[in-house]
């Protein structure tokens, strides 16, 4: 991975708390690693992916 490459995660919450998320700059599964924190939050009802997910993966290191 290069190190200039910028990774994301856009975090909405809505009326009634849904929360929704965008991740950016993570390719293939690495997005599921990077957001696995915010699935704990509750139940997971939508999973749309992008074309970066079908690009085949990126390597996160993810640090809270």
């Amino acid at each position: 991975m290069d190190d200039l490459t910028k990774q994301m995660i856009k975090v909405t919450i809505r009326p009634g708390g849904r929360i929704e998320y965008e991740v950016g700059g993570v390719r293939g599964s690495g997005c599921e690693t990077l957001t696995r924190f915010l699935d704990s939050l509750g139940t997971t009802t939508l999973v749309c992916r992008t074309s970066d997910w079908h690009d085949g993966d990126t390597k996160v290191k993810v640090s809270l």
